[in-house]
């Protein structure tokens, strides 16, 4: 198993990428200076369809308002225009694997929960589920980026809005002034919109803030220093109030907006991309661009992609009211994680964030100890949201040997290979389990490591009895048990053997093609979760439900949902 290289993922994320609300930021409220609110509306170019509009999702058929409930959730856009939903949010569709001209870069969730918007750099809007298409700049040409998007609340129109603060108008989205004609101290970097549609809100990466339509300046950042550069705005529910963040997730509130924390001050492995409020108004979610999601006031954590979760880095992060939804739970909280072991002992990090861990406790071979294993289980412990252990397994000592003689076989005759072999593989756990737990290790799923890297002798069917002992002991022990190897090793080490015990598969290449080996398994039993053949080991979890039982871990909270005349008094319901 290869050494593990240290990727991005939030450093101060605890399990499953949760971030705790610990930060204090500074509440900023300067003195209010006049909205700008330029008469010069910029050349409207002809809106053009993107070519390569992928085809929508129909949205859910209602049920009658006494039955159908509604509840709060997120959604995360990556660029490569891969989406992320968590709480009652649904997938409705994404861009990724897809070629697109540009980086998404922005995201709007539709009014009635049940379809959104993404837009790329070069203006390209795409539309899922009952999000309709208005238009986009795909192809027209644009002087700078659009760098963000908001929907009409009503959800026929939106506005995009470029890096100069130029603002584009599509369905019955009205322009209510922009920033184009402007020379501006920075750029462009998030719009936000009026609850009723009638204005909107622009803010620079330096603070400012530009008031447009029945949107009210009440206050920001220009002018004022700031540790690091505004990265998004968002309004509350009834527009009296909104929020900035930073991307070293600082957040400053203006207006009625509520300070409920923020991660300024404290280190982060990747910046922040956006902030998105809750439905009441009351919290907000705020996203980074490694996949962590990090939680505020009444806004609830529901998961995140987190540490490898995702291809390209998160853009931008949106919310709303949805249609419940209850996803089958993914209780270990993603797909990917590491194994570590000996060979990392005495590096300087680890990664900080992940779903899974598998942590090595011998040192390559039976009976012998990885030396930090202690060290590592604190790390897995604190740093994932679930942890196993594994162990490595050879070939027995021979009949006469202290390992091998004596066990549950009972007493080995000198020439009983098969009992020395099963008392061996037995013994090695009893020797492996006894160090872990002096180490302070203790996980319910344990994997036997066989490779054919260690030595192991020509007869199959005497590797596969130190093998059968090694299972049995574990699950004597109330432990479940699996394998990790490939086909080809598993076929030359026991001659396909079959335990029908869960499978640990090496051999991908690489992330993406991760999953094609979830059908790739030996041994008899399902193939539960693939190694890749990167510089590291990055490990995908095939099943996460069943192996979350395995690995001893709690569900995910579920978001909540009310029926229509139990919602708080301030979340609204699309018509």
């Amino acid at each position: 198993m290869a050494a593990v290289l240290v990727l991005s993922a939030p450093a101060v994320a605890a399990a499953q990428g949760r971030g705790h609300a610990t930060g204090h930021g500074t509440k900023a409220k300067p003195a209010a200076k006049p909205a700008t609110r330029p008469a010069a509306k910029p050349a409207s170019k002809p809106a053009t369809r993107p070519t390569s509009r992928p085809s929508a999702r129909p949205a859910a058929a209602p049920k009658s308002a006494g039955t159908q409930k509604w509840g709060p959730g997120y959604l995360l856009s990556a660029a490569d225009g891969g989406i992320f939903t968590f709480g009652n949010a649904r997938y409705y569709g994404g861009m990724a694997g897809r070629a697109l001209a540009g980086p998404v870069v922005g995201l709007a969730g539709a009014p009635d929960g049940q379809g959104y918007w993404a837009v790329s750099s070069d203006g390209g809007v795409f539309a899922f589920g009952s999000a309709h298409y208005f238009g986009g700049m795909a192809g027209n040409g644009i002087e700078q980026p659009v760098v963000g998007m908001a929907a009409v609340p009503d959800g026929s129109g939106y506005w995009l809005v470029g890096a100069d603060g130029g603002v584009f108008t599509y369905g019955s989205a009205r322009y209510y002034g922009g920033l184009g004609s402007r020379r501006l101290s920075a750029r462009v970097v998030g719009m936000a919109a009026t609850p009723d549609g009638g204005g909107y809100w622009l803010v620079s990466s330096d603070g400012g803030v530009f008031a447009f339509g029945d949107a009210r300046y009440l206050g920001g950042m220009g002018g004022h220093p700031i540790s690091a550069p505004v990265v998004g705005i968002a309004s509350t529910p009834d527009g009296s109030g909104y929020w900035l963040v930073s991307s070293d997730g600082g957040v400053f509130t203006y207006g009625t907006a509520p300070y409920h924390g923020g991660m300024g001050g404290l280190q982060l492995a990747a910046p922040m991309v956006g902030l998105a409020a809750s439905p009441t108004g009351h919290g907000y979610w705020m996203a980074s661009a490694d996949g962590g999601v990090f939680t505020y006031g009444d806004a609830g954590y529901w998961g995140a992609p987190g540490g490898f979760g995702i291809n390209r880095p998160l853009t931008a992060v949106a919310s709303g009211i949805h249609p419940a939804f209850h996803p089958r739970q993914v209780q270990v909280g993603g797909r990917y994680g590491f194994d570590v072991s000996w060979p990392q002992c005495g590096q300087g990090g680890l990664p900080p964030a992940h779903a899974i861990a598998v942590l090595g406790v011998t040192g390559g071979k039976a009976f012998t100890t990885n030396p930090c294993l202690g060290q590592q289980w604190r790390w897995a412990a604190g740093a994932s949201g679930a942890a196993a252990l594994y162990m490595n397994l050879n070939e027995a000592d021979v009949p006469s040997s202290p390992r091998s003689a004596n066990g549950p076989a009972g007493h080995c005759a000198r020439d009983s290979a098969p009992c020395a072999a099963y008392n061996y593989g037995a013994n090695a756990v009893d020797h492996a389990v006894a160090y872990a737990r002096r180490s302070g290790a203790s996980a319910p799923m344990w994997w036997l490591d066989v490779e054919t890297g260690n030595a192991w002798t020509d007869h199959g069917d005497l590797n596969a009895e130190v093998i059968r002992g090694a299972l049995d002991e574990l699950h004597h022990r109330h432990l479940s048990a699996g394998i990790y190897s490939t086909g080809l090793q598993w076929s030359e080490i026991t001659g396909g053997a079959d335990f029908g015990v869960p499978v640990w598969v090496a051999g991908s290449p690489d992330l993406t093609s991760a999953a094609s080996y979830c059908g790739r398994g030996f041994a008899g039993g399902p193939v539960w979760m693939v190694q890749t053949m990167l510089a590291y080991d990055v490990n995908y979890l095939c099943q996460p439900a069943r192996a979350a039982q395995a690995f001893g871990v709690h569900p995910l909270p579920t978001a909540p949902s009310w029926t229509v005349d139990r919602l708080p008094n301030s979340i609204r319901i699309p018509s």
